[in-house]
């Protein structure tokens, strides 16, 4: 009966994490400087139904796997440490509970602290 659950858990992880791939990649809008997705809905469904781990796992690998199958710019590992942090900070947030302040926090942490100050350090070449 464990098994069974295991694999059910497994194929749903690999659903959202295909389904966080589409949105991100495919049906995104994208203009020169910005690009609005709509992945953050399967991020939080992902950190809501399993652990924050396995969120921040999952959403690292949807976002690698999204610039091997759908590239747009130069692949950059610091990337994957920020998608890593987004999932694992959704997946603190709501592992109890879900809450209005909650959802504000986390979308505050991630857009000003991982996306704005992380993705700035890039390295020049």
């Amino acid at each position: 009966m464990t098994t069974t659950k295991s694999i059910q858990k497994i194929t749903l992880l690999g659903v959202l994490t295909a389904m966080q791939i589409i949105l991100g990649s495919l049906l995104s809008i994208q203009f020169l400087t910005t690009k609005i997705a709509f992945a953050f809905i399967i991020i939080a469904l992902t950190a809501r139904l399993f652990s924050p781990l396995v969120t921040a796992g999952s959403n690292a690998l949807a976002y690698f796997l999204g610039m091997l199958l759908f590239p747009k710019f130069t692949f950059f590992p610091g990337f994957i440490l920020t998608a890593f942090l987004t999932g694992w900070a959704f997946g603190i947030a709501f592992q109890h509970r879900t809450s209005l302040p909650r959802i504000l926090i986390v979308n505050f942490i991630v857009l000003f602290i991982f996306n704005l100050f992380l993705n700035s350090l890039v390295p020049c070449q």
